[in-house]
């Protein structure tokens, strides 16, 4: 860190994370500049220590966001920590020595501390790595690290959630080393399926869900027997997908740069040469003679009750998108167990979206409103565990703990005997018994590694049980 090799520092880190146990917290030594520390925990690094706020105090320097600076150097002290608060730098330059290092020491620590506090609170917000984005922008060493860091994709995307609240930022070429851009170019190539072999192509707008930028023009594309796709910063863009996390909750900016363009390109050229026989511009394409609008409404199923301000429907463009998720999310063999037989959504009437999936009188799965994925619900599980073989979505929890968390209780750590390796955390999870019968489901908080070094805490964040009233 003294030499800047902070490319080298994300080998030795990284490194030693792959080979320690995750029950244990990560210490970096030395790490005590504020701009490093947003990375440094972005790694995976827990505590922190480093005398250099006196060792730079003793030397005239003083610490801020976007490096260090020597006071005989600095044209103005633009700080107002309690250290600095009422001081002018020319005051300062003038003090007494030991009183500028105590002083200068003070403000250091100020700097450490503020930036710590604002690392917790995007960590809690689940933005960190967007403020490691921007502070790597402090040096061009720093930025070195971040593209590193990019390398180690397969890992970071172990333990990256499947979704996240709020929107993802694009700060800059480095935001495509997120894990999430990398989970994204996987699923959509080895678990979309097209309704047609022939794409009609257009280019994003700053509008989403795309449908709403392209409504009648999707809709001609359809009538001509054309599957949608959005070309996009994050690549192709199928229209099932559009209001799905990461696509609906991302701002790019309009003018895009041009190595955004080559990795969208990129991916979407392979994309469309493995899913579909033709492509077309959709702006190319003739008008056609639009339908009649309406919404295909039909009586509610068997059983299931209708709640004001909403519809039911059999729509096959809706039951399109609800599939295409479904298989997004779960993979292919256990979307097409949730949605064997007759299909019916209930939907928003105000908004249109989907709330619930209905097959053959069954509540199988719901869709939540913020991300565009689904909750599962028990019937769901217990159709995935009969069509598709352990440990697929899966967590096997003891005997003991089978009656509390059937009735909802969140099942932990010490209680786990066996859990699908590729879960990552908030994914839907099945938790089961010792016979692969469904207990509850929930979502996962941690990943299976983690899980089976941790000798207390939650695993899963029960959602339902299946004894529960």
């Amino acid at each position: 860190m003294e030499q800047y090799r902070y490319a080298e520092l994300v080998d030795v880190v990284i490194s030693s994370k792959m080979g320690l146990n995750p029950n244990r917290p990560v210490h970096l030594f030395g790490a005590g500049h504020p701009m490093i520390l947003a990375f440094a925990t972005l790694m995976g690094c827990d505590l922190f220590d480093s005398a250099s706020y006196a060792k730079f105090a003793k030397d005239d320097r003083m610490m801020f966001i976007d490096g260090s600076f020597r006071l005989a150097e600095m044209q103005s002290l633009d700080c107002n920590c309690p250290a600095c608060r009422g001081l002018t730098l020319e005051a300062l330059k003038k003090t007494e020595k030991n009183a500028r290092v105590r002083i200068l020491a003070m403000h250091n620590l100020y700097a450490i501390r503020n930036e710590l506090l604002l690392v917790k609170r995007y960590l809690r917000e689940g933005r960190l790595w967007e403020l490691a984005e921007m502070r790597c922008r402090a040096h061009p060493a720093m930025l070195d690290g971040l593209r590193r860091l990019r390398e180690y994709q397969d890992y970071l995307e172990r333990f990256d959630p499947i979704s996240r609240e709020g929107a993802i930022f694009y700060t800059g070429i480095e935001t495509r080393g997120r894990p999430v851009f990398k989970r994204y170019a996987d699923r959509i190539m080895s678990r979309y399926i097209p309704p047609t072999r022939k794409a009609a192509i257009f280019y994003g707008e700053s509008q989403k869900p795309y449908s709403r930028a392209f409504p009648a023009e999707f809709a001609n594309a359809r009538r001509q027997g054309y599957t949608p796709v959005v070309i996009s910063p994050f690549g192709p863009v199928p229209a099932e997908l559009d209001e799905m996390y990461p696509l609906a909750q991302s701002l790019f900016p309009e003018i895009e740069d041009n190595d955004t363009t080559a990795e969208s390109e990129e991916l979407t050229l392979r994309f469309l040469e493995e899913k579909f026989d033709e492509t077309v511009s959709g702006s190319e394409l003739p008008e056609t003679e639009p339908a009649p609008e309406e919404t295909k409404v039909i009586e509610p199923p068997t059983g299931v009750v209708a709640r004001k301000g909403e519809i039911f429907t059999d729509d096959p463009l809706d039951i399109q998108r609800a599939l295409a998720v479904a298989r997004y999310q779960f993979g292919l063999e256990a979307a097409e167990a949730l949605f064997r037989g007759k299909i019916e959504l209930r939907k928003s009437k105000k908004t249109g979206k989907i709330r619930n999936v209905i097959s053959d009188g069954e509540h199988v799965l719901s869709m939540r409103a913020g991300d565009g994925l689904y909750t599962l619900r028990i019937e769901g599980a217990q159709r995935i565990l009969a069509a598709v073989p352990a440990p697929h979505m899966r967590m096997a929890v003891t005997d003991d703990s089978v009656p509390f968390v059937s009735q909802g209780r969140n099942a932990m750590c010490q209680f786990t005997t066996a859990c699908d390796p590729d879960l990552v955390p908030m994914d839907e999870v099945i938790v089961v018994d010792k016979d692969d019968r469904a207990v509850a489901t929930g979502r996962m908080l941690l990943v299976a590694d983690e899980i089976f070094s941790m000798k207390k805490g939650i695993a899963v964040k029960i959602r339902t049980g299946s004894e529960e009233d």
